[in-house]
């Protein structure tokens, strides 16, 4: 920690401190961060103190928490503000509400919400960070049953350009409110937010690895199979190149593998019906698919829990025809 005359708060790190390497490492590591300072917030007040020390100085502020989301490096001119500290979750089952910290990520919340039956709409990774999702819209394995992250949000605790603190939701911030409901969370640096939950135990769903080999077949029957699907279910599907690494599952390690997702909060009987067309369209090289615990909803994906290089897009398309599963 470095000792200062200047009003930040919180812990401090600057280039060449032991900590600062540390410190500016996310989950991406392709995004290499060489801000001016950094500053690993504790409270909404250290939150607040850094962004009027960066209006100060005139330095931009880039937030991460575990860095998921980043996509563009912080450079000299730049306070990276942390929010990793700010992590309390708790659970109002008698309004099925959760109020978590900026720092908390879907797999802490999750587990705290699972003790009462009740679960959190979130992303598909339980490292990720439920604020960062949130603001960025929060799609996730079962997106189609239960919508959108952001659209259970009931309120936000933020700081404003200005450094000053506010509560933010429907009625006392309308306009913010609204843009920090998908909007990618640049407008404010939320410090914690309120969202509900939903009553569910469990799903229905898993992971099925077919062989690249398999691909052509797999794909054409998918994009047949998936507008059939009721609303219960949702499905994705993703083409992976694995590393040859001791964590990947052994028949997996090294290859190239079709990956479908499929998740559902009907029963499994229904489920299992509703798979076994895509079961035929090659031979699966592993099933993983059953009755699950909401905690474990990350099996679904299974998005590697260890950071990793990244670059990643997306779009939206009206369909999925047949000239695209070819290309």
């Amino acid at each position: 920690m470095t000792t200062t005359q200047s009003p930040l708060t919180g812990t401090v790190h600057r280039p060449g401190d032991p900590g600062y390497p540390a410190a500016v490492t996310g989950y991406n590591l392709a995004v290499v961060h060489a801000p001016a300072l950094v500053v690993e917030a504790r409270s909404a007040d250290d939150v607040a103190a850094a962004v009027r020390y960066a209006a100060a100085h005139d330095l931009r502020v880039t937030v991460q928490n575990t860095g998921h989301g980043a996509r563009r490096a912080a450079g000299p001119d730049t306070l990276l503000l942390r929010t990793g500290g700010l992590d309390d979750v708790t659970v109002d089952p008698d309004a099925r509400t959760a109020t978590l910290g900026a720092g908390a990520t879907a797999g802490q919340v999750t587990a705290v919400a699972a003790a009462h039956g009740l679960a959190l709409v979130a992303g598909a990774a339980p490292t990720v960070g439920v604020v960062g999702a949130t603001t960025g819209g929060g799609i996730g394995p079962l997106v189609r049953s239960l919508g959108w992250a952001a659209d259970r949000v009931r309120s936000f605790e933020v700081v404003t350009a200005d450094g000053e603190q506010r509560h933010v939701d429907a009625d006392s911030e309308p306009d913010l409110f609204f843009a920090l409901r998908g909007g990618g969370g640049g407008v404010a640096v939320v410090t914690s937010m309120t969202t509900g939950l939903v009553e569910l135990a469990g799903f229905w769903g898993g992971p099925v690895f077919f062989p690249g080999a398999a691909a052509p077949a797999v794909l054409h029957a998918w994009r047949e199979w998936a507008p059939t699907l009721p609303t219960e279910v949702t499905t994705s599907i993703a083409l992976l190149r694995l590393p040859d690494l001791p964590q990947v599952p052994a028949p997996l390690r090294g290859q190239f593998v079709v990956h479908l997702r499929v998740a559902s909060t009907g029963s499994a009987e229904d489920g299992a019906a509703l798979l076994a067309p895509m079961l035929t369209a090659a031979p699966p090289m592993i099933n993983m698919v059953g009755p699950m615990p909401y905690s474990q909803i990350g099996a679904v994906h299974m998005d590697p829990a260890d950071p990793a290089p990244a670059l990643d897009a997306g779009c939206l398309l009206r369909d999925f025809p047949a000239e695209a599963a070819d290309a």
